[in-house]
């Protein structure tokens, strides 16, 4: 049998789900969501200097995939961030 644990939390005013398979301690998860916190506070800053380079390379940055990345990209664009990649620079930036 498969077990899901599902944890709601708030992130920046919403509401977001968590879903753990069965096994995990609350100790895990909250390591899981303190990392998580981290990786999108490390984009956020190298998107405002502009040194995020290309997907790959921002995937190594941050330690994660590169469909990691997408997904960190997906949610900043969620919570109405202006977010485009300048190929002159190879880099994300913030759009005004």
């Amino acid at each position: 049998m498969f077990y899901l644990i599902v944890f709601k939390i708030q992130m920046n005013g919403r509401d977001v789900y968590k879903k753990y398979r069965k096994g995990f301690s609350l100790k895990t998860v909250a390591m899981k969501l303190d990392e998580y916190g981290e990786k999108m506070e490390l984009l956020k800053k190298l998107v405002a200097n502009a040194t995020t380079g290309r997907p790959k390379e921002l995937a190594e940055k941050l330690g994660v995939s590169e469909r990691t990345v997408r997904r960190l990209i997906d949610r900043l664009k969620m919570k109405n961030s202006k977010i485009e990649f300048d190929r002159k620079i190879n880099s994300y930036v913030f759009k005004n």
